[in-house]
């Protein structure tokens, strides 16, 4: 069971406050093991399910969101949003299950993590709005990965249709250097 609630606070005209809460839920899997082999005598791919199965069970974190809002009182119909969002990741876990080697336990130490995220939406018209936003988003990993997004959009509303539009643009902070390692 996956429960989302969030709260929406005005506070005045300019600003809104906004928290959400996700429930931590679990993840169940069982998957039967292939194996892709070529045939030559009928010169096509084949497949062989094998007699072992894998079983995953996730138990993923609650996460913690809190929002603000601000409508300036100016001439052109703009918002500016900010939000805070908090995950604690050493409350994971993954365990798995097969029928060859029994059981286990992803043991890797997983860490907090905060997620913070900006945006502004402007209306350049009745019917047309424009977004931009940024986030940034810690990875449980420690301090080796980190995730940074830009986003923009764009769209029209007319009557009970609206159309949208938008990209993203990603960038993964990677600092293992157990893979990729100097060399002379």
């Amino acid at each position: 069971l996956l429960i989302h609630l969030g709260v929406i606070k005005d506070l005045g005209v300019h600003w809104r406050v906004s928290a959400s809460y996700q429930s931590a839920y679990t993840l169940e899997s069982t998957r039967q093991g292939g194996i892709a082999e070529y045939d030559t005598s009928l010169a096509y791919p084949l497949i062989s399910w094998a007699d072992s199965s894998l079983s995953l069970v996730s138990e993923v974190p609650a996460r913690l969101e809190l929002g603000f809002r601000l409508k300036p009182s100016n001439p052109l119909p703009t918002s500016v949003f900010v939000s805070l969002a908090y995950q604690d990741w050493s409350a994971y876990t993954l365990t798995y299950s097969d029928t060859l080697s029994g059981a286990g336990e992803f043991g890797f130490p997983l860490q907090e993590t905060f997620t913070i995220s900006g945006g502004v939406e402007h209306w350049v018209s009745d019917q047309v709005p424009f977004r931009a936003g940024i986030s940034w988003i810690e990875s449980p990993f420690a301090d080796q990965l980190a995730l940074s997004r830009f986003s923009a959009g764009s769209g029209w509303v007319g009557g009970p249709l609206r159309f949208d539009v938008a990209m993203q643009i990603s960038s993964i902070q990677y600092t293992f250097i157990d893979i990729f390692t100097p060399s002379d």
